[in-house]
Parts: C-alpha cells; sequence; structure tokens
C-alpha cells in the first residue's frame, strides 16, 4: 500500500473512532467568506501533506538506527520496547503497554518523538516532579519538550508534559486544538496510567474526566506503566471509554529480578505481640524495642530509630549507592529527614522550583550521606536514578501498586538493590487477623491495607511469589529462583535446609574438622538473621 494511502486509511481509522468526520469540519466553518474558505483549504491541505509526510517518516524509520542516534552506539532495545514502539510507528491504538519498573517505558513516547521531531506529542503524567524530571531527560536526548503550565507561555514543541488536571482544562483543550488547526498532533501518551483508577469523588476527581477527554482530542493513544494487574484491565479499559476489542495490550513480567526484597518486624513493648500466629512472621527480622506512650507517637519512633538504624548499616559497608526513605506520612518524613541530617521530600516543602532544584542537586551526588533523602509517595513515580541502592520504607504502603512503584526507584540501571519494609508487630496482628475474617476475594480489610499488601508482610510465602501474582497473574512460582535476589523468606528457608541437611550428616557421623565447620554455619546463621 502506497504511504499516502496508508496515511488516509490511518487518520479515517481515528476519525471514526473518536467521532469526527468532515460534517464537523463543515459545521465549524461555517460564516467564513468563500475566498477565505478556499484560501484555508489550501492551507490546510498543505499541512495534512505535512503530516502525511510526518506519518511517512515515522512509519519507515529505522528504529534501532535511531535508537543508537538517541542514546548511543551501544544502545539496544529491551523487553517488549521494540514491540511497543513499532505499534506506535503503525499507527496501532489504543495501547496499554505493561513493562517493570525501570524497564524503559519512556521510550516508547520519547523515540517517535525524536524520529519526527516536528509533531507533537502530549504525555498526560500524574505528578509535576515526573514532569521536570522527563523535560530534563528529554533534553540530554535532543528532543525539545516543556511542562505546560496555564499561565505562561503556550508553545509546541515534541514532548508537551501536563498534569491530568490541566489536561481535562479549557485552556490546554484550546491548545490542542491550535496543534489540530496547524495539523502537529500525532498521540496522546498516558504514563502511570495506574493513577485513573486510584481518584475519588474527592481525590483527583478530575481523573474522572480523562477518558472523554482523550476522545475529544482525536489522536492514538497510549497508556503506559509498571503497574496495572491484569485484573484491573477491564476497569481501566472502562474507565478511558475504549472500545475493547481495540486495545491492544502489550505486557511483559514486571517481576525485578535484582531486587532484595526484606521486612524488619519491630516488637512492641514487652516482645512478641500476644496473639500473633506461629508461622505468620516467617522470613522477616523480629526486633525488639522496649518503649511506651504508644498513643503519643512510640510507634513511629520506634519504626524511624529502625529505619535510620538500618541506613545508617549501610551506608557503613557501602561507599557509592543512594537511599529512599519512603515515610508514608509527612510526620514520619519530617522526622527520619531530621534524625539522617537528610532532606526531606512531600507535596508540601518548598515550591515547585525548590523542589526541583532539589532533585537535581540529589542527582548530582552518587552516594553517601548526599544520597539520603526522606519522602512521601509525591516522589513515587517516575523518578529515574541509576544509582538508588536501597529504598526502605517506614511501614508499608497501603496497596501493592504503590509499594512495587517505589520499592522500583532502586536498582533500574540493573545493579543490585534492596528493598526493606520496616513495621510493627500489632500492626501485622491486627491486619492478619482483620484478613482472616474477612470474606474470600475482599479487596480491603477495615483498616485500609489491600489483602496482598498484608500477605506480602506475613512472610508466610516467599516475597516474589506474592508480588507475581498479584501483578502479572503469575500462579506457577513457589519461591526466588536461581539468577534473582533471594528474597528475605527463602533465604531463610536455605539456611534451614542447610541445617537440616548438616545435622543429617550428624546422625552418621562427624570428625571434629566437620563439627567445627557445622557450628560455623549455625553462627552465619545467626548473624545472617540479625543483620537482616
Amino acid at each position: 500500500m502506497r504511504s499516502r494511502e496508508q496515511f488516509r486509511k490511518v487518520s479515517m481509522q481515528w476519525h471514526r473512532f473518536f467521532g469526527f468526520g468532515a460534517e464537523d469540519r463543515t459545521e465549524r466553518g461555517c460564516g467564513a467568506g468563500g475566498g477565505v474558505k478556499r484560501a484555508r483549504a489550501i492551507f490546510d491541505v498543505e499541512r495534512e501533506e505535512m503530516q502525511r509526510k510526518r506519518f511517512e517518516r515515522l512509519h519507515r524509520a529505522d528504529i534501532r538506527g535511531q535508537l543508537k542516534q538517541m542514546m548511543g552506539p551501544t544502545a539496544e532495545f529491551r523487553g517488549l520496547q521494540e514491540t511497543a514502539i513499532r505499534a506506535v510507528t503503525r499507527g496501532e491504538w489504543p495501547i496499554i503497554q505493561v513493562t517493570p519498573t525501570g524497564g524503559g517505558k519512556s521510550l516508547t513516547f520519547m523515540l517517535p518523538a525524536f524520529c519526527t521531531p516536528d509533531g507533537v506529542t502530549v504525555v498526560i503524567t500524574p505528578l509535576t516532579s515526573l514532569q521536570h524530571d522527563m523535560v530534563a531527560r528529554c533534553a540530554k536526548s535532543g528532543i525539545s519538550a516543556y511542562a505546560w503550565r496555564s499561565r505562561g507561555a503556550q508553545r509546541a514543541a515534541s514532548l508537551v508534559f501536563v498534569t491530568p488536571e490541566s489536561a481535562v482544562s479549557k485552556g490546554f483543550r484550546t491548545f490542542v486544538e491550535r496543534m489540530h488547526g496547524q495539523h502537529k498532533m500525532d498521540r496522546v501518551v498516558v504514563d502511570e496510567c495506574h493513577t485513573i483508577l486510584q481518584h475519588t469523588k474527592v481525590f483527583r476527581w478530575q481523573m474522572g474526566k480523562l477518558g472523554r477527554t482523550l476522545r475529544d482530542f482525536a489522536v492514538p493513544v497510549a497508556c503506559l506503566t509498571a503497574t496495572l494487574k491484569p485484573t484491573q484491565e477491564a476497569a481501566l479499559i472502562e474507565k478511558l471509554e475504549f472500545v475493547g476489542d481495540r486495545v491492544r495490550i502489550i505486557r511483559e513480567p514486571t517481576t525485578r529480578t535484582n531486587i532484595r526484597y526484606r521486612v524488619d518486624i519491630v516488637e512492641d513493648e514487652g516482645g512478641r505481640a500476644a496473639g500473633a500466629r506461629e508461622g505468620m512472621n516467617r522470613g522477616a527480622v523480629r526486633i525488639r524495642f522496649n518503649g511506651e506512650g504508644e498513643e503519643v507517637g512510640e510507634k513511629d519512633d520506634a519504626i524511624v530509630e529502625r529505619v535510620c538504624e538500618i541506613v545508617r548499616g549501610w551506608r557503613a559497608a557501602h561507599e557509592q549507592g543512594k537511599v529512599i526513605v519512603y515515610g508514608g506520612t509527612t510526620e514520619r518524613v519530617k522526622q527520619v529527614a531530621a534524625e539522617l541530617g537528610c532532606r526531606g521530600y512531600w507535596r508540601g516543602a518548598g515550591g515547585e522550583e525548590e523542589k526541583a532544584r532539589w532533585l537535581a542537586e540529589w542527582r548530582e551526588v552518587k552516594g553517601g550521606e548526599a544520597g539520603w533523602i526522606a519522602a512521601t509517595n509525591a516522589l513515587g513515580m517516575g523518578i529515574d536514578d541509576p544509582n538508588v541502592r536501597m529504598v526502605v520504607h517506614a511501614g508499608i504502603p497501603r496497596q501493592l501498586v504503590d509499594f512495587v512503584q517505589e520499592s522500583g526507584r532502586g536498582g533500574r540501571d540493573g545493579s543490585k538493590s534492596e528493598s526493606v519494609v520496616v513495621i510493627r508487630r500489632s500492626w501485622l496482628r491486627q491486619q492478619s487477623e482483620a484478613m482472616a475474617t474477612q470474606p474470600s476475594g475482599g479487596e480491603r480489610d477495615k483498616w485500609g491495607w489491600d489483602q496482598d499488601v498484608v500477605e506480602f508482610a506475613e512472610g508466610k510465602h516467599c516475597r516474589r511469589e506474592v508480588l507475581d501474582r498479584e501483578m502479572d497473574g503469575r500462579v506457577d512460582r513457589f519461591g526466588c529462583v536461581e539468577g534473582e535476589e533471594a528474597c528475605d523468606v527463602c533465604r531463610e528457608r536455605q539456611m534451614a535446609r542447610d541445617l537440616t541437611a548438616l545435622a543429617e550428616t550428624d546422625d552418621v557421623g562427624l570428625d571434629e574438622e566437620e563439627e567445627r565447620a557445622g557450628a560455623a554455619a549455625e553462627a552465619d546463621y545467626q548473624r545472617m538473621r540479625q543483620s537482616m
């Protein structure tokens, strides 16, 4: 098929899907003089021809060669990156792409923009901090980009980043109409699209309008995320008002093999909490804290103390690498930041420009105490720093998707990273008891934590088993395997197997040297439990 015919076919598909037609343009043109109409028609034809040629260039582009030109001679596609980008270059829509944290999903909109810089791609991102980060990355790759603001000059760029709240506003819709009039609008990308399922009537309610807005934009749409459960696909398609059988879903396993997961349990006053079931804390280190005044902050004090101990201990063993501590609440973030003497990041901490400067300064360092930062979930998505080697959670997020996003800030260059969650025994007991009494299949218990979060924290099963089952629909995993950083549950199981094997050998007789080796193994096991 000739390129002109192919472009015409795709263009007509876009218009039919979004309800646009020739009659729409006729109605909008009513009232203009005949000469003006003819001049405008000629101008529109010229611009449409430019758009057609842009589509042709993108469709014929050597995307592997363009990738090397944009990122360097050694750059190669990973996972299903090439599959997703080729779907974009062919004009397929709507697309939902699910790829692991650190999997490079931003390439899905950056590379097409690099190939055809005269077009405009709108990227809807949930956080302003993510916008600043992406604009900086685009600049390094030679792509024109800017973050749209309702006040100030609005201009065309290869990539225009906008929040969902601004995307549905009248001002931005006018901007999009202008880009349409100039035949520059190529596509819309919804980054971190899983957040659309998290809005409520009072929290980011404007996201509820996004589906209708995307239809009005009348261009192909691609939705990107690292954390969309298979069970959530239908809900997202409905929210965005897509036609289900037309959606192209590109999904790859989201497991992060280079992250070592672990949970530390802080004991309540008096040691083990009453009512804790046997086995429910397997794989979790038990740290005893004596304190008083639970109702006036002892809970946070104990957790913060343990978190800071973990960070300092890690720093003593590693010269390079950064650490992010997610505090869950603003107050806890302030506590951790004060105790560690590091920067605290939350929504109300400084203005946008000031926080952008903080992040820029933080990115410049390679490690040491200057590489520590305490944050709420305001820094939970999109921050792409290759030097993060540890992520610590003071408490655990209420939804597993948030934990996966935040722990996924570590090891984004493929190197080893650690994810540590610090929780209290009393919290775990309450959640486990609530989950045991809740009907099967219930999503959230009365305290507000999803059941899969509680199951992950309990440690009755391999941590990866829970993550992969919930995030990827995988049911054939029963533990960490070779090539993966083993979680604390699997490490403890392996230690127990090794000790059992030594004990069985002891039954058939050991010489003095072998007995010493067995004692050393037992000592190593106990040291491991204390250091985890």
